[in-house]
């Protein structure tokens, strides 16, 4: 059969009149009915090494869907390089110079997309001072940091914008103390504090927006305590203790159900395997299993069918290049390949095609031999995809799905877009409307704009998705969570060098997104952004 010209609607970000319009139409052609659509096979990338070796840095998924990497120690120092990991080219790249070289400090991304780098070790001293990376410039401002030095602490972003700082060390003491961080101000102030001083403990945010810390350790006590902190008083309450043992250098993963996984953990002699998980509910903790390898300095990363991925560490004085999944219908783990090298004090992020990136930590043949490492590697979406020697990234294999279920759900989704479209182009010239009349008008424009768009989103999730395009759907959906981000903060902007900060990030956002959208319309044979 011949094919027809076809004028889709895709999502992307482009400018004009200094607003952004998130409208990108292109024409293409596609299959006329009757022919079979043909899934596009998921794409390998390369993926290179960090250009300095370090353990002990962190790595943030930024809106555009790069890796932020800051600080670390190289085996002689603490660092004051930053690199960003990017996943179109699988390549790492210098970015800003931090004034401090740190290690064991945070790096929490803001809702504006910048990355505020708080405490850590450097110098030989424990550091209070806080650094304010950019996106839009590529640069590092300095920043009022915490009330005083701390390390081997947590931050948390809350759902207003403020960042919530538990516990660590200063150098000498271990903290019981807790204070926010205004991203507005640059400053902090007390915020509650722990029943039980802290450190090397996890700190979750829940779905009612209380933060769950549990366990850590005071020296050689490794603690069993959990509390949670209340963003209405301020002020943190008991939330039981861990069924089995103290720990810490554990993990504490949020489940799609509202439940925290805790997993493996560090005791003075010994390293622990088992795993537990928090009801909201009833406040208490429940075994949940066993690690196939006990481990600790390990991470733990939930996965976008709700499954959570455990990736090396160190189990006593040995370092693990095992991997492991966490089933949440069997409550199981189970064994999911090896990686390249064994490797703890690593980081592991998801990325927004659904892959995880794992990047640097100690490597070597034990904890006494251990030294930083560069090196790189992804595991990809389908169990046992991980760890081949190339380290290449290994993405899921093009799933199939018949011809109806892709015709069916790309004529229900085009249906979507192409009315979104319609109601998208009138609140785009509300929004340029009410920039001339004033602040107040001009973020509720954008506000209006977010919740069509969220509602948009919603419907396209709720389309009858075949199993083999759920991890595009899902990564579809955090792109747009990404921009949705961006869209709050323009309505909450308070001034045009704001704007201006924001629209750089709304374009960065747009990308991603346009980049997810035209995977997703790849597999159901729809014309891209570059057909």
């Amino acid at each position: 059969m011949g094919r027809r010209r076809h004028t889709a609607i895709g999502v992307g970000v482009n400018t004009a009149f200094g607003l952004v319009l998130g409208v990108a139409v292109v024409t293409a052609e596609e299959a006329a009915p009757g022919e079979p659509v043909v899934p596009v096979p998921a794409r390998q990338e390369a993926v290179g090494s960090l250009t300095a070796a370090r353990a002990g840095h962190t790595a943030t998924l930024l809106i555009d869907g790069r890796i932020l990497v800051v600080g670390g120690e190289d085996g002689v120092g603490a660092l004051t390089t930053v690199e960003l990991w990017d996943p179109t080219t699988g390549t790492a790249s210098i970015g800003a110079t931090m004034a401090t070289g740190r290690h064991d400090h945070t790096a929490t991304r803001l809702a504006d997309g910048r990355v505020v780098i708080l405490g850590g070790r450097g110098g030989g001293t424990t550091l209070a001072t806080a650094e304010v990376w950019d996106p839009a410039t590529d640069t590092l401002s300095m920043s009022g940091g915490a009330s005083g030095p701390r390390s081997h602490h947590t931050a948390t972003a809350l759902p207003d914008g403020r960042v919530l700082v538990v516990g660590g060390h200063d150098g000498t003491s271990f903290l019981s103390t807790a204070e926010l961080w205004d991203p507005t101000t640059g400053t902090s102030v007390a915020s509650g504090v722990l029943s039980e001083a802290r450190a090397n403990h996890t700190a979750t945010l829940l779905a009612d927006g209380r933060v769950l810390v549990v366990a850590g350790n005071v020296g050689s006590d490794f603690l069993a305590s959990a509390e949670t902190w209340d963003p209405a008083t301020g002020a943190f309450a008991p939330a039981g203790s861990l069924v089995s043992v103290g720990r810490s250098e554990h993990t504490a993963t949020l489940l799609a159900d509202g439940r925290v996984l805790v997993a493996g953990g560090q005791r003075l002699v010994e390293t622990t395997a088992t795993a537990e998980w928090w009801d909201t509910t009833m406040g208490t903790f429940l075994p949940a299993g066993m690690l196939e390898h006990a481990r600790y300095a390990h991470t733990a990363t939930l996965l976008t069918d709700g499954r959570v991925l455990v990736i090396g560490g160190f189990r006593d004085f040995d370092l693990l290049d095992t991997i492991e999944v966490w089933d949440p219908t069997a409550d199981a783990f189970a064994i999911d390949g090896t990686l390249a090298e064994a490797r703890g004090r690593h980081t592991a992020t998801l990325l927004t095609d659904g892959r995880v990136l794992v990047i640097g930590g100690l490597g070597g043949p034990d904890a006494f031999d251990a030294v930083p490492l560069a090196t790189t590697e992804v595991w990809g979406t389908e169990p046992g995809n991980a760890g081949d020697p190339d380290s290449s990234t290994h993405a899921s294999p093009g799933a199939t799905a018949s011809a109806e279920e892709l015709r069916a759900v790309a004529e229900a989704y085009a249906g979507e877009v192409a009315r979104f479209e319609v109601e998208r182009e009138r609140l785009l010239e509300r929004v340029e409307e009410a920039r001339l009349r004033g602040l107040p008008q001009f973020r509720r424009a954008w506000r209006i704009l977010g919740d069509a768009t969220r509602a948009h989103v919603g419907s396209v999730l709720t389309l009858p998705w075949p199993a083999a395009l759920h991890a595009d759907v899902d990564a579809w959906h955090r792109a747009q969570e990404g921009l949705g981000e961006v869209y709050g903060a323009l309505s909450r902007v308070a001034d045009d060098e704001e704007l201006t900060r924001l629209m750089a990030q709304a374009d960065a956002a747009g990308s991603s997104v346009a980049a997810a959208t035209d995977r997703l319309r790849s597999r159901l044979g729809l014309p891209t952004g570059d057909s």
